[in-house]
């Protein structure tokens, strides 16, 4: 098998691809095949030493993965090889093999593809709990999104919306403009437009205030987003 390898905490470029031997899976625990691996800030923080946490090195970073199973080890009775199952590892995630305990990997539904699947794990499952578990979106509210065209961002859009509010999606650049817009946001703003006052924009477009803002970015732009809050509205 093939992996990145994290040797030092350093710039991505100084990343490695190590060959190393096939895994094999221990009691209650599976190998995957990766046929695609989620990319996340968080890596790249991690590899630099820059995270709260810093692994022991060497490590091979990489948290979402999507693949086929391997190989399955004794007591395991919830997948069989040649399953499609996406899983969470803490690391390993970034190699052509990962092994995870069997009740982390779930079965892959047949319409999604191995990319859909891996990079929807640390996102969307951030984003639904956060939206119905940290807060409740009632229909027909007023959802305004900062860093709309990240990761998070754009799973705050598609749930919100799923969840039958009305998505402001808030972003600094065309293309990350485009891309909320095509995650079915209701109005966006170009925050880093020098002529638009993100508090007044919000108000304006949300006639009067938003009902929830979601913030995964920090900075002044939150000051702003909290200042067009409604009555009763929350930030998070």
């Amino acid at each position: 098998m093939r992996a990145v390898v994290c040797n030092t905490f350093a710039p991505l470029d100084r990343l490695a691809i190590e060959h190393r031997p096939d895994l094999v899976p221990g009691p209650g625990q599976v190998v995957i095949e990766v046929d695609a691996a989620g990319a996340n800030f968080v890596d790249a923080l991690l590899v630099q030493g820059l995270y709260q946490i810093k692994p022991r090195l060497p490590f091979t970073p990489g948290m979402e993965v999507a693949g086929t199973v391997r190989a399955v080890g004794d007591d395991v009775d919830t997948v069989v090889a040649g399953d499609r199952v996406v899983g969470m590892s803490l690391f390993g995630g970034y190699a052509s093999q990962v092994v995870l305990p069997a009740r982390a990997a779930t079965p892959i539904p047949g319409a999604l593809t191995a990319g859909q699947a891996a990079g929807l794990v640390q996102s969307y499952a951030t984003m639904l709990f956060a939206l119905t578990r940290r807060t409740t979106i009632r229909e027909g509210e007023w959802v305004v999104v900062l860093g709309a065209g990240g990761g998070i961002g754009l799973a705050t859009v598609d749930l919100a919306k799923a969840l039958g509010a009305q998505v402001v999606a808030c972003a600094s650049s065309a293309s990350k403009i485009a891309a909320a817009d095509g995650a079915g946001a209701d109005a966006t703003i170009a925050y880093d437009d020098e002529s638009i006052d993100l508090k007044l924009a919000i108000r304006e477009v949300t006639g009067g205030g938003a009902d929830v803002v979601v913030d995964p970015i920090g900075g002044p732009k939150a000051d702003a987003a909290f200042r067009a809050l409604g009555w009763w509205g929350a930030i998070w």
